[in-house]
């Protein structure tokens, strides 16, 4: 690389330089930019047989002096320093045949960071994430003791591939190690922070105002000072005015462009965002963040709904953002009990305070305040006995204390998702109703496609498929539109494709899996919290676990029992994961090893959410199957009768929870009894045929029940037409190892049936 200390250059007068020049050993192919102190082109160099393009800086002649000499030198130096994927890389420098210094970058094809975002109508949290990139980029050169003085939108291209680049360090300075600080008059006065329009001395500090000016034109459409003048700037340097509040220069235009209304814009700058950027803007550098790092660890506080540092640490705004975080927790008691119990001295001593400020917040602790004392026997006499009795209270209740139509769908979407997993699915399939209904009139499409998405699991894992997939359909289509939180999209991906292929006739596609595995890594890639990436992983890994891919399920379900831990808050999730590794085990022949989990995972539900509930019983069955396998079929038969009446009141209608019937027939046959496990096959055979396909294995399996308990009989020719029809229909579901074996039992029936006939 030619230095430029090493050449004493000959200043020329200005020249053009055209397309095709060439400039060491770079040929020009056209300008792409223009600036105060020169001009970029895209250039090309044949090196190895191989062209390279390139961003090649050429400085103007009269910004040539004994100062900027020094400026030019530093410049290289500082970019070759640095190594970082979202700073753009110096590749070479050198000086024209005119005299004229020049730099040479890595070319980004892309475009500057405020119109890619508005181009794409980027939602506020997406743009978020696109800033975060940018705060590593900078305090990458920050700890290379590198102040880049210049950071606004322009600065900043967005790729084809949404990568982020920093560019043109050219006005840094770099920071000495014994951390004195220097001046400098090289800035663009929009985005430059006041002691840089006074010419004082500057610091990081310099760059964490800069970032403040970007993030603020990201978020509000506008520059903090609007289009006010260099010397307006300056004055209110001089003044150490701040600029205006984050909400106050929004437009329907800026709205629009991140995909919401102009009132649901503000609502969503007010507050945590409209503080983090008026820290970075403080006209005094002591009062801003105290480095980039600080300010990236703002972002990420407020994209995982945690606290911000520079707000007012009050109990009811710190109660607000756990109460949000915590919303669709899984099996919501336990939560609901801690939460209460942080803010019920606080309602109770500040009820009429929290009634005048109205804050949704502070509404919600009232809310939960009230829901409590009606579940209090000294305050109605009536106790609620049960977390669905609790949730259905507090639903009916709920419009009574939040009337903003999105605040209390926020609320009900809270509530509804608790009755989903809690398994009370009429209950929350009314709730999800009316949420649909109100998303639709408000045209919240984020708000009807998380009901959306519950409403058509619950249609499905009832039966109702054609109004399931269509509602999963347009829930997906909702979910990927602009303005719609990642949350939601991933949530709509898990479902649609977990779903379709549960219920797609033992077809399982490959664009599924490949849309289940892509969710897990967004879930990652956007950190979004640990209970939603840990339901992408328990679909993934059910999906898996269906294909037969069992040793990578089994890895998966591992993970997530890493991720829960210890947690009390997440022993119903926990004890789904013991069951889906005892269930893999169970199907790989490994009967000795899955019977204690099955124990570990009943015992987890019965402590979570008591014997009756879905999820206990939907566990018994399969526990009672790896009972007759391993020859204890009387004690199978014993537990899945004292169950079944439990069973009948909570999942007697559900197709999807059918186990209980199977099993429990084939324990019957196991011990001889074959006229009670005649009977409860034909149950079966009734339940699933009234509400799935024809050549579902679940109509297959009923069949081939029942055939073993005529046969049992020696009812020989009544059994063989449903042998056969048992063997033809499981023949077309031979998709996995279970259903390999099902199969393997019906085609040894149909052969001791013809052994018989003879």
């Amino acid at each position: 690389m030619v230095q430029a200390a090493d050449v004493v250059p000959t200043f020329a007068s200005e020249s053009k330089l055209a397309p095709s020049t060439l400039v060491g050993p770079y040929r020009l192919i056209r300008q792409i930019g223009a600036g105060g102190v020169g001009t970029v082109h895209l250039a090309e160099r044949l090196v190895d047989g191989t062209t390279l393009y390139a961003a090649l800086k050429v400085m103007a002649p009269y910004a040539v002096d004994a100062s900027f000499l020094e400026r030019f030198h530093r410049e290289q130096q500082h970019l070759a320093a640095l190594n970082h994927p979202n700073i753009t890389r110096l590749l070479d420098a050198g000086w024209t045949g005119t005299g004229q210094p020049y730099l040479v970058t890595e070319y980004v094809d892309g475009v500057h960071l405020d119109a890619y975002c508005d181009e794409h109508r980027l939602g506020v949290e997406e743009r978020l994430r696109y800033f975060l990139q940018i705060c590593g980029a900078v305090d990458d050169a920050h700890r290379h003791l590198i102040v880049h003085l210049d950071l606004k939108p322009s600065n900043v291209i967005v790729s084809e591939g949404g990568v982020v680049k920093l560019l043109d360090f050219g006005t840094s300075k770099l920071l000495q190690v014994d951390g004195s600080q220097t001046a400098t008059v090289m800035v663009t006065p929009a985005y430059a922070s006041p002691e840089q329009l006074l010419g004082e001395p500057v610091s990081t500090a310099s760059d964490i105002y800069g970032m403040g000016a970007i993030l603020y034109e990201l978020l509000a459409g506008r520059a903090p000072f609007g289009k006010a003048s260099t010397a307006g700037r300056i004055e209110g340097a001089f003044r150490e005015i701040d600029p205006p509040e984050l909400t106050s220069g929004i437009t329907a235009a800026a709205a629009e462009q991140r995909g919401l209304s102009d009132s649901a814009l503000r609502h969503a700058l007010r507050g945590d965002l409209s503080a983090i950027v008026a820290t970075c803007l403080r006209a005094r550098p002591r009062d801003r963040y105290s480095s980039i790092e600080a300010l990236a660890a703002e972002i990420k506080r407020y994209l995982a709904c945690k606290p911000v540092l520079t707000r007012r640490q009050t109990l009811s705004y710190r109660s607000g953002k756990f109460l949000r975080r915590h919303r669709w927790a899984v099996a919501a008691a336990a939560a609901i009990t801690i939460t209460v119990t942080l803010l019920l001295g606080y309602a109770w001593l500040q009820q009429q305070q929290a009634l005048r400020e109205a804050d949704r917040a502070v509404r919600m602790q009232t809310f939960l305040f009230r829901l409590f004392k009606m579940a209090n026997p000294n305050y109605t006499g009536t106790p609620i006995a049960t977390v669905p009795e609790f949730l259905r209270v507090g639903m009916s209740k709920l419009p009574d204390f939040i009337r903003d139509p999105a605040d209390l769908r926020q609320a009900q979407l809270g509530l509804a998702e608790s009755m989903y997993e809690s398994g009370t699915f009429a209950d929350a399939r009314s709730a999800f109703d009316r949420i649909i209904a109100s998303a639709k009139a408000g045209g919240n499409r984020a708000d009807q496609a998380e009901a959306e998405i519950y409403a058509g699991a619950i249609d499905l894992q009832q039966g109702r498929i054609a109004t399931g997939r269509a509602l999963l359909s347009d829930a997906l289509i909702l979910a990927r539109t602009h303005g719609v939180p990642v949350r939601v999209r991933v949530l709509s991906e898990i479902f649609y494709a977990y779903f379709a292929d549960s219920l797609n006739n033992g077809t399982k596609t490959d664009a599924n899996l490949a849309m289940l595995r892509a969710a897990v890594q967004e879930c990652r890639d956007n950190h979004l919290s640990v209970q939603e990436t840990a339901l992408a992983l328990s679909y993934l890994g059910a999906d898996l676990d269906e294909r037969g891919l069992k040793a990578e399920a089994k890895a998966v379900f591992e993970q997530l029992l890493v991720i829960y831990g210890s947690d009390p808050l997440t022993l119903c999730e926990r004890s789904e994961a013991y069951g889906q590794i005892a269930w893999i085990d169970d199907g790989m022949g490994q009967i000795a090893t899955s019977l204690p989990l099955y124990q570990k995972s009943y015992d987890g539900y019965v402590a979570c959410s008591g014997p009756q509930s879905a999820g206990a019983l939907d566990l018994l069955p399969y526990w009672g199957g790896a009972l007759i396998k391993s020859g204890r079929a009387a004690d199978a038969v014993a537990m899945l009768q004292q169950a079944l009446p439990a069973w009948r009141r909570v999942n007697g209608a559900n197709p999807e929870s059918s186990g209980m019937l199977y099993f429990l027939a084939r324990g019957y046959i196991a011990i001889g009894r074959y006229a009670d496990g005649e009977k409860m096959a034909g149950e079966l055979l009734a339940l699933v045929s009234g509400k799935a396909t024809a050549d579902q294995r679940s109509i297959g399996m009923a069949h081939l029940a029942i055939a073993e308990a005529l046969a049992g009989e020696r009812r020989y020719p009544e059994a063989k037409p449903h042998a056969q029809l048992a063997q033809q229909i499981l023949a077309k579901d031979a998709h996995s190892d279970y259903a390999l074996g099902v199969l393997a039992e019906a085609a040894a029936l149909n052969t001791t049936l013809d052994g018989a006939a003879h």
